[in-house]
């Protein structure tokens, strides 16, 4: 058969994706327990893993020549984060093993995010040309295969938590356990790369952008660490208190986000304290990322706990373990994908602190 004719299905109905209203709202309402405030403010210690194995990849490369692709230890991190918290998998065997059969891609790394990341470049050629696959047909069958990995592993991740409590074994209250067992197995992989790509995609971009930032910002940096050493001092364990004294880190984060010229002064300027509490924003729909109304996302909760504790966990830990040097001439160059990020790989040197 001509791979121009084949179907691929990526997100399909997930609740990003979904448009009729009765369907959604009892997929919506089902997985609303997994998003709890309360159980997600327990999940510090597993953000805390993550981090420290981020730390511990990255301690070897700190000799202060080593060039370090700061953006995938970011992504990567991002990932265990969202593997272990949201769903209390870890892909990366399960990837390897789907990456293994296939054929016509060869620049994936054995990673999910990797995998996402590649999935992406073909949509966007895809909607930059809706052409694209009749003059490029084998190079997007290569796409399609990348998704059809993506959809088996989310398949193989849902199958065997369905069997976990099947045989009554106890399993954590995350997205997986929320699932309705009775729904088609396609409808739960269209919310699991829903959930996955949302959560990953946000922290790892957030994150990636702020350490540019801050970095090409003395006055910021020396401000941030300033608040790290008062809240944390010599101290590399880091509590749900630690993180919520940590303000300015978090108006640190929110800052790269909002850029409107009709509402700041020099918005391309960046600016963390005018998200200080303190300065009263000029209307409250400068900002509302995740949207509003009946519709407003569902991982709202998820990004504001877990995502903003994450990243801040992530932000104050590297900086209080590492110095990072990026080039003198280095200038930040973003591209449009599905979401803003850096175009580089984000190369730096380290030095420990």
């Amino acid at each position: 058969m001509n791979p121009v004719l084949k179907f691929c299905r990526f997100l399909g109905d997930g609740l990003f994706t979904i448009r009729d209203y009765e369907t959604w709202k009892p997929r919506r309402k089902m997985y609303d327990p997994a998003f709890n405030r309360g159980y997600l403010k327990t999940l510090v210690p597993m953000f805390e893993k993550c981090v420290n194995k981020l730390l511990d990849q990255l301690r070897p490369l700190a000799d202060g020549r080593t060039e370090v692709p700061m953006k995938k230890h970011l992504s990567d991190a991002a990932t265990d984060v969202i593997s272990k918290v949201a769903f209390a998998s870890d892909f990366s065997d399960v990837c390897q093993i789907k990456l293994a059969g296939l054929r016509n891609i060869t620049v994936v790394e054995g990673k999910v995010d990797s995998l996402i990341q590649y999935v992406f470049v073909g949509v966007q050629k895809s909607l930059n040309n809706p052409l694209y696959k009749y003059f490029h047909p084998y190079e997007a069958e290569g796409y399609r295969e990348a998704i059809r990995a993506l959809r088996s592993i989310g398949r193989e991740c849902i199958q065997m938590r369905i069997k976990a409590l099947d045989n009554g074994e106890e399993v954590p209250n995350d997205i997986l356990t929320c699932a309705d067992e009775t729904a088609h197995i396609e409808t739960l992989v269209d919310d699991f790369l829903t959930f996955y790509v949302a959560g990953q995609e946000t922290t790892a971009n957030t994150l990636s952008f702020a350490v540019i930032l801050v970095h090409q910002h003395p006055e910021v940096l020396e401000r941030l660490l300033a608040e790290i050493d008062e809240v944390l001092g010599s101290r590399t364990s880091v509590t749900a208190e630690d993180l919520e004294k940590l303000k300015y880190t978090e108006q640190t984060l929110v800052g790269p986000m909002c850029q409107l010229p009709q509402y700041f002064d020099n918005p391309s300027t960046f600016n963390p304290s005018r998200f200080d509490p303190e300065n009263k924003r000029p209307s409250p729909f400068v900002f509302y990322p995740f949207g509003v109304g009946h519709r407003a996302c569902i991982g709202r909760h998820f990004a504001m706990v877990c995502d903003r504790m994450e990243a801040k966990l992530v932000l104050c830990r590297l900086l209080q373990t590492f110095r990072l040097t990026f080039p003198s001439d280095y200038k930040l160059s973003v591209m449009e994908r599905t979401s803003r990020q850096p175009r580089d790989n984000m190369l730096c040197t380290l030095l420990p602190r």
